[in-house]
């Protein structure tokens, strides 16, 4: 007998210059894909 399901959360943080960031967030959302995991995009930034 199988307890009940208990989602698991977690953040991914991308870090890169404004040029490469849309390539490396484009990469972090492809992995989550593979990986049958469910990603969403914060927009917001952080100094």
């Amino acid at each position: 007998m199988r307890g009940p399901f208990l989602p698991a959360t977690g953040m991914v943080v991308v870090s890169a210059s404004l040029d490469e960031l849309e390539h490396a967030v484009v990469a972090v959302e492809q992995a989550a894909i593979h990986a049958s995991s469910e990603i969403r995009r914060l927009r917001d930034q952080q100094a």
